[in-house]
């Protein structure tokens, strides 16, 4: 399964909304743009873009059972429904399972490690800066607060 491949996938099969997939591509679309630009190993890319693809695939399934998609129930269930989503992908397992670490943690902030949680961190907080509208002093405290790549730090600066 191609990074591609998985877009079409969760946009065909994900359930989300409208606005869940626009966010998803966001956050796609940076993610590939700073991982690229900080040339990130392949390896490293590639788990970083499948995160970002499904970083929130159980939003849809949260919203219809708590009305709501709270950050740490999203980490809770995120992981288990990533494993379903790439079962027979032909991934390698070691792969999928850091993707499925990267689902679980992406509202994660203590503790980063790895460029590809860093980077799903900051693309993230970019597409919902973005999202909300955010005011100067808010997108300033993202901005101090999980931001560390130079590209990212451009990217929200902009």
């Amino acid at each position: 399964m191609t990074v591609s491949d998985a877009i079409v996938k969760l946009l065909l099969e994900g359930g989300g909304t409208p606005h869940d997939d626009e966010h998803f591509i966001k956050v796609w679309g940076y993610a590939h743009a700073i991982g690229m630009s900080e040339g990130l190993p392949e390896r490293v890319q590639l788990s970083l873009e499948y995160a970002a693809v499904v970083h929130d695939i159980a939003c849809p399934s949260l919203r219809k059972e708590t009305g709501r998609c709270d950050a740490r129930l999203q980490e809770e269930r995120g992981g288990a429904m990533a494993v379903e989503f790439f079962r027979g992908s032909g991934l390698p397992p070691d792969l999928v399972e850091r993707i499925v670490f990267l689902v679980s943690h992406h509202h994660t902030y203590e503790g980063v490690s790895g460029m590809d949680w860093r980077i799903l961190i900051e693309a993230d907080c970019i597409a919902n800066a973005v999202e909300q509208g955010l005011a100067l002093p808010e997108a300033a405290l993202m901005y101090e607060r999980h931001f560390r790549t130079r590209t990212g730090r451009a990217v929200m600066r902009a």
